[in-house]
């Protein structure tokens, strides 16, 4: 699950425009996978 949620910070990162992850990208990406969208 973990994995996800990296790709997913990743991809929000990826359209951020930000080269590096950062911790409001995985936390969006968590809150994503919470709530199911």
């Amino acid at each position: 699950a973990m994995h996800r949620a990296l790709r997913v910070a990743r991809t929000i990162a990826d359209l951020d425009g930000q080269a590096v992850l950062a911790a409001s990208h995985v936390a969006q990406a968590v809150q994503y996978r919470r709530t199911g969208v």
